[in-house]
């Protein structure tokens, strides 16, 4: 991981070599991949909210936050577009199967669609995660924007709102983008650095967009009991850190596909993910 933001630093710092376009055919980036350690495993779990015996012998199904970003940044690096002023959208996760903690990791990596319309990029990239026994484990998809300048329609297509109830709350403390940091290579200073977040577009630091996910996706596990088999969300504005009274919202019934509706709020009630996601 630090590899790969030490070249988007340079990337950045030479735009002269990004390729002037993107390439017709994107190929696939395969990586075989050492299994996380068990100390890291552990660790992992139990920031992101999990009790101690979840984990002890499969890996948490969201932790391809830690092994998969360098394998699908390899695809991006080969765009036209500045890395470093990548916007991470949401993801999907569907969860086949379990990975048993101590086996190495075969990681994969597509591009299934790239659209450029009103000055945004948009790249939709699937990752498929197996074990040791080549059977499918996880299927991941990443969404990402950049942003190519400014938009020439300010029109947004209106969502329909389903009646959502909360179902539990936490907390984002001040040291949480340095922890996921540290527990995922994602050392990006906006999450961790106050006098560069500051300076960014945000105006201080705010928690990493997985880090959100990962968190709320343990703790509604831990509320509602249920083991979660899929789930697909968009980061629509990111947590400040620290953030109090974060509440987690899901509609009381399944709908036509059999999900339920999620989102995260601030305490001031604005949404900062969203989505569904389906449970057994």
């Amino acid at each position: 991981m630090l590899k790969t933001l030490a070249r988007a630093l340079l990337s950045t710092a030479a735009p002269q070599k990004r390729p002037s376009a993107n390439p017709e055919h994107f190929p696939a980036v395969r990586r075989c991949l050492p299994a996380p350690s068990r100390r890291l495993v552990r660790y992992y779990a139990a920031w992101c909210g999990a009790p101690k015996d979840r984990y002890t012998a499969i890996l948490p199904p969201h932790m391809f936050t830690q092994f998969a970003l360098p394998v699908w940044a390899a695809q991006l690096q080969m765009t036209r577009y500045p890395i470093l002023q990548i916007i991470n959208q949401g993801c999907g996760v569907n969860i086949h199967r379990g990975i048993a903690v101590g086996a190495a990791l075969d990681v994969s990596s597509t591009v299934v669609a790239i659209a450029e319309k009103d000055n945004r990029a948009r790249i939709h990239q699937q990752l498929v995660v197996k074990a040791q026994t080549g059977e499918r484990a996880l299927t991941v998809d990443f969404y990402t924007l950049f942003i190519l300048g400014r938009r020439t329609s300010q029109k947004r297509s209106s969502q329909q709102k389903v009646p959502l109830a909360a179902v539990a709350s936490w907390e984002a403390h001040p040291n949480d983008g340095f922890r996921f940091g540290v527990l995922t290579g994602d050392l990006n200073p906006i999450h961790w650095i106050g006098c560069i977040a500051r300076r960014s577009p945000f105006n201080g630091k705010v928690m990493h967009g997985f880090g959100m996910f990962t968190r709320c996706f343990e703790i509604l596990q831990n509320a509602t009991e249920e083991t979660i088999q899929s789930i697909d969300v968009r980061f629509v504005r990111p947590a400040r850190l620290p953030s109090r009274g974060l509440q987690i919202m899901r509609s009381r019934a399944v709908n036509t596909l059999g999900d339920r509706h999620l989102a995260l709020l601030n305490q001031e009630g604005a949404v900062l993910m969203a989505g569904c996601y389906r449970g057994v």
